[in-house]
């Protein structure tokens, strides 16, 4: 969150194509540590590229259905790390 901080990230784009299976706890620290900070400090986007393992894919979508919406962010899954990157580089 400092790195976001100092340079104002407006998105973060999460790139999980390699993740395996995530534990509880490391999602519920992602949800309120990285997305709720980064909605608090002004961010707008979160994007995913998805990752090849079922696991990871459930886990990361429960997570963004449940956390998000209690932030300021906007998210989008995608396929590519290109199209995730012009998603949340577009203008607002």
């Amino acid at each position: 969150m400092r790195l976001a901080r100092q340079h104002r990230a407006q998105a973060l784009i999460a790139d999980n194509r390699l993740l395996r299976a995530l534990r509880q706890a490391d999602l519920e620290w992602s949800g309120d540590l990285v997305f709720k900070g980064l909605s608090d400090l002004g961010g707008r986007r979160f994007a995913v590229v998805e990752s090849l393992d079922a696991m990871n894919r459930m886990g990361i979508t429960a997570l963004v259905a449940n956390v998000i919406p209690g932030t300021a962010l906007a998210s989008q899954f995608f396929a590519t790390i290109e199209e995730a990157r012009a998603w949340a580089t577009g203008s607002f």
